[in-house]
């Protein structure tokens, strides 16, 4: 893995586990065991660097419209782990969003193009879409302020 992807898997672990704040151009690049330095080299900000992150991530909600062969319920289930997974890191990266417009126009633009996934996958509605990923994110919020929700579940 070069010094780029380093970085970018370093700033997804890093926002996963000490949140936006602790989420520092150091922090992350002592995560990825490199210098600091490559943190602009590569990207330029901090805030590049979420995009990116985000870019990834979002990369296997895409892939999801080439699943063939699967029958409806076990792309449901597919489908449903995926939004899990990604929703936990997207409240994170909404909340950072706040603060940083870039990231905030790339967010909106890569939440159509899932939402555009999920209708084509399941061949539903633009509105049932929507629900989808709201009650996905939803849960991931209440489950990180209260511990006895089951997100697996």
């Amino acid at each position: 893995m070069d010094a780029k992807e380093k970085l970018i898997d370093a700033a997804e672990r890093c926002l996963l586990r000490k949140g936006c704040h602790g989420s520092s151009i150091k922090s992350i690049a002592t995560e990825a065991g490199v210098n600091h330095g490559l943190i602009h080299h590569y990207f330029g900000s901090k805030e590049e660097l979420f995009i990116e992150v985000l870019r990834k991530r979002c990369l296997s909600m895409f892939s999801l419209n080439k699943l063939s062969g699967f029958s409806e319920n076990e792309l449901r289930c597919v489908v449903t782990e995926c939004l899990i997974k990604n929703s936990i890191l997207l409240i994170k990266i909404r909340s950072m969003a706040f603060y940083m417009p870039e990231l905030a126009e790339e967010m909106a633009i890569l939440t159509k193009q899932m939402q555009t996934v999920l209708e084509e996958a399941f061949e539903i509605k633009e509105e049932t879409a929507t629900l989808m990923m709201a009650s996905a994110s939803g849960i991931c919020f209440h489950a990180g302020i209260n511990k006895n929700i089951d997100v697996e579940k």
